[in-house]
């Protein structure tokens, strides 16, 4: 249950300020919105959600996919009113087989939104907000208006520039799977996954704190961000993560049939999204060009790295192979060059302790004296003798 902590001391007394940023997070400590003991809470009953919440605003949610449906799903079983919209009849169907009230008509739906001052929920690719924004300027202007987008500043531009009397607060679960569409759906998607809501100068704070309420309702946890922070946050270890999961599972569908049968957990693991739809990868990334670029760009980097250290690693491997296969031909040339008696003894004629000389203490019996004669006898007719300097004569 999501109790209201007690105020502290400085903070009893002490209007919030609305309309700035710090407003925001003096009401974001007061609900005591980001806190640990949240990771063990349970998805909120009718009941509980009615005990603690503000606010009993109804949802509209445009898009019923994976995240916008199973934001559905969550918020009906928290017993909040809840209803939306999707293009698509056959997702339209399975919603309203389902017990849920979705409609594919756009400009119905938002007046449903304005008559009861309903929260709107933008659930669609970033791709595709542009005609939504500009619908829902001009039949529901004054209802607050959140996302579910993992990009924040795309989104925000967006606004500004279709809606710009929007009451925006912008939102993003980090939750999901490689599935999509409402059959993909999960009333329990949401719980215990941070839930991050933007903080900007001109949030309202109610406006942030009925955002933030929705989240919780689902069980999720509520983490303040500013729109920019939030994108290079994603980039890092979202959005660089789907590309290197792309690549990963090319690699290995590239080596052979081999690989991909012995393929186990990690594998698995680090190739999960890229069963992604691509153009839902590619939407999510393109809109986050600039801090995905930057992500991607150290991430090759370090990947560069770790090559050239490989690469320098065998190379010196083989350098070294290479001096002890010179060095094993030079013994052997030396070997051969010398004298028969003299092979198995250094140039003291002393004999070797080892080497490649077929006799490993150098105790040839061709280098002993046989019959008296010295080792080095047979050089002897090869080699002139010294003469002995004459004297000079003596004069009388």
């Amino acid at each position: 249950e999501n109790r209201r902590p007690p105020q502290s001391p400085s903070d009893s007394g002490r209007p919030h300020s609305v309309g700035t940023r710090s407003g925001t997070r003096d009401r974001c400590a007061n609900l005591d919105l980001v806190t640990a003991d949240k990771q063990g809470s349970q998805p909120q009953t009718a009941q509980q959600s009615q005990a603690t919440s503000t606010t009993r605003r109804p949802v509209c949610i445009l898009g019923l996919g994976l995240i916008g449906g199973s934001f559905m799903q969550a918020l009906a079983a928290a017993g909040r009113d809840v209803f939306g919209y999707n293009r698509s009849e056959a997702t339209v169907d399975a919603a309203s087989n389902s017990g849920y009230g979705a409609s594919s008509d756009l400009v119905a739906t938002l007046r449903r939104a304005a008559a009861d001052d309903a929260v709107i929920v933008l659930a669609t690719p970033v791709t595709t907000i542009e005609p939504l924004l500009s619908a829902i300027a001009e039949t529901a202007p004054q209802c607050l208006l959140t996302d579910v987008i993992s990009v924040k500043q795309a989104v925000a531009e967006k606004v500004s520039r279709l809606h710009p009397h929007a009451r925006y607060v912008g939102g993003h679960p980090m939750a999901g799977t490689s599935r999509s569409g409402w059959d993909a759906c999960d009333p329990t998607l949401f719980t215990n996954a941070m839930w991050m809501v933007t903080t900007s100068d001109d949030t309202d704070a109610d406006d942030w704190t009925a955002v933030a309420e929705l989240a919780l309702q689902v069980s999720a946890i509520v983490v303040p961000a500013a729109p920019d922070a939030h994108d290079r946050a994603v980039a890092a270890i979202s959005h660089v993560p789907h590309l290197l999961a792309t690549d990963t599972a090319a690699v290995g569908a590239g080596e052979s049939n081999l690989a991909l049968r012995l393929a186990a957990g990690s594998f698995r693991d680090g190739t999960r999204v890229a069963a992604t739809e691509p153009a839902l990868q590619r939407a999510m990334i393109e809109a986050n060009d600039i801090a995905v670029l930057n992500a991607l760009s150290e991430a090759i980097d370090r990947l560069v790295q770790a090559r050239d250290e490989l690469r320098d690693r065998i190379r010196a491997r083989g350098r070294r192979e290479h001096v002890a296969h010179l060095r094993r031909q030079h013994h052997a040339h030396r070997h051969d060059l010398l004298p028969r008696r003299q092979r198995g003894r250094d140039r003291q004629g002393r004999r070797l302790g080892g080497g490649d000389h077929p006799h490993p203490r150098g105790d040839d019996p061709r280098a002993r004296p046989e019959h008296g004669r010295e080792p080095d006898d047979d050089l002897r007719g090869l080699v002139a003798p010294a003469r002995r300097p004459r004297r000079a004569a003596v004069l009388g």
